[in-house]
């Protein structure tokens, strides 16, 4: 049985895992991490009689958060923030360029319609993030590789005019 090693330990919900590896052996983590509202595991115990209004299940949770880790060295490095909290983001996917930045891809929801969006990372952080589709129809599901030449190449499912395509970017 190969060994295991936790790589979280919150009480919040680390979800859509996507690991990618550089030329140099460093291996790259990304998750998307859902936080709950603060009262939330009091709201999920069952009430002993029905409530008589619902205000307190309508309170916000917090939302999505992308983070990024490197394993380098034989060990894990600390958990990098690629996003802002409170989105509403869906799945990762990484890639490593020629290099060695990891490329971190998702879809994140803005007003109803998911787009993909990228941020390169390095050891020192993320840097700027790029959106990479912006037409109506939600564009989903990232899938990212690098070719013989270190380009990183995104692929995605989206929607148009009704229909499921892929695309690539």
């Amino acid at each position: 049985i190969p060994p295991v090693k936790r790589l979280t330990n919150t009480l919040d919900e680390e979800d859509y895992p996507s690991v990618a590896s550089g030329a140099n052996g460093d291996l790259w983590l990304a998750y998307v991490q859902f936080h709950h509202s603060p009262d939330y595991l009091q709201l999920r115990v069952s009430p002993r009689e029905a409530p008589k209004d619902f205000k307190q299940y309508q309170e916000c949770t917090g939302g999505d958060q992308i983070w990024v880790r490197r394993y380098s060295g034989g060990s894990w490095g600390e958990a990098m923030a690629v996003t802002k909290p409170g989105g509403d983001l869906y799945r990762t996917a990484l890639a490593v360029d020629g290099k060695g930045r990891a490329w971190v891809f998702w879809s994140e929801n803005h007003g109803g319609n998911f787009d993909i969006f990228a941020r390169a990372v390095d050891g020192s952080g993320p840097t700027g993030q790029v959106q990479i589709s912006k037409e109506a129809g939600s564009d989903i599901d990232p899938v990212a590789t690098t070719d013989a030449a270190g380009k990183v190449w995104v692929a995605w499912q989206g929607w148009r005019y009704g229909l499921a395509a892929i695309f690539a970017a």
